[in-house]
């Protein structure tokens, strides 16, 4: 049996994550460079703030190369070559942000026409996915906007995946983050209003850049959001090098990055299982974010799952009672 450690960048040991006899190390899909900026993004690595430090194995795990050199490591990727002729020296990501006098769903437009010109005007719509990487209400509406800008444009049909639940053919797929997962498409635009501080968001933005198999776009459509000089200086040595050179984690550094992802761990944990519990119980979603707020004024420390359920289950019952 084979295992993808493309899966989880926040397993607690990489090499011994998976129940598998062998790892698929090199990722065949994603290109090397969009990889690399992913796995960067989500474990901050370019950043002052990281969020997960791998050890060298691990590292080889996830199909890197990697060179020491006092407290800097090289880390590069095999290129794919998935098909003859490939060039490995095309741009394969690409960070826009929006401008102020442009609306999102004309910023999607001007991506679509970037792509659309790159193939000789041979694109078509099950070519292109469109993601939301932010958990926000407005997505919906503004998910409404871009397939209506699509359409008006393109003369081209979109399929809302948090609707369908699956891929439609000849159709612009526009989905949020968790009706993406385990899907692929030649170009994807990862749409998000910034970087945000959080591991679940890291997480679900490296998932989510690695859906392309030629380019991914991240667009920012928070124009007042400064895109930090470090992810820019990173994603340019990327570009340049095909190589991520980063300033090694000491003693305490991976110790205090050990400490936040323990504690992000406990939070992502709870906040999956309260979710479930609301959908199995076809209990409207306003509950979860009540539930977890009621949560945060208890010490849940050392409880396991079926405890955690236990109290779930009556803190629900509790808020429905009210």
């Amino acid at each position: 049996m084979a295992g993808d450690v493309f899966q989880s960048i926040f397993a607690e040991h990489i090499a011994k994550a998976y129940n598998a006899d062998y790892l698929l190390g090199k990722c065949y899909r994603t290109a090397p460079d969009t990889l690399m900026f992913a796995h960067a993004m989500g474990l901050g690595l370019f950043e002052p703030k990281r969020y997960r430090w791998l050890k060298e194995e691990d590292w080889k795990t996830c199909g890197y190369s990697v060179k020491r050199n006092g407290d800097r490591l090289t880390l590069t990727r095999e290129p794919n070559k998935r098909f003859d002729g490939d060039d490995i020296s095309y741009e394969s990501v690409k960070v826009y942000k929006r401008k102020q006098t442009a609306t999102i769903e004309q910023m999607v437009c001007v991506l679509i026409d970037e792509m659309n010109k790159e193939n000789d005007n041979t694109l078509t719509p099950n070519d292109v996915a469109i993601i939301f990487v932010d958990e926000k209400k407005d997505n919906y509406n503004l998910a409404n906007q871009i397939c209506m800008a699509i359409g008006n444009k393109y003369n081209w049909e979109t399929n809302k995946a948090y609707e369908s639940k699956k891929p439609v053919a000849n159709s612009v797929l526009v989905s949020n983050r968790n009706n993406a997962k385990g899907l692929e498409y030649p170009y994807v635009i990862c749409i998000t209003e910034n970087i945000a501080d959080n591991h679940q968001f890291r997480n679900a933005l490296y998932t989510m850049l690695t859906r392309s198999f030629i380019r991914s776009y991240l667009l920012i459509t928070d124009p007042t959001y400064k895109i930090p000089q470090e992810i820019r200086d990173g994603l340019h040595q990327i570009e340049k090098t095909h190589a991520m050179n980063i300033k090694c984690a000491d003693a305490d550094e991976e110790k205090e990055i050990g400490m936040r992802f323990k504690q992000a761990k406990r939070a992502i944990s709870l906040k999956e299982l309260v979710e479930k519990y609301v959908k199995d119980n076809s209990i409207d979603g306003i509950y979860v974010n009540k539930i977890l707020e009621m949560f945060a004024l208890i010490d849940i420390t050392g409880l396991e799952e079926d405890d955690l359920l236990e109290k779930i289950e009556k803190t629900a019952d509790l808020l429905m009672s009210r």
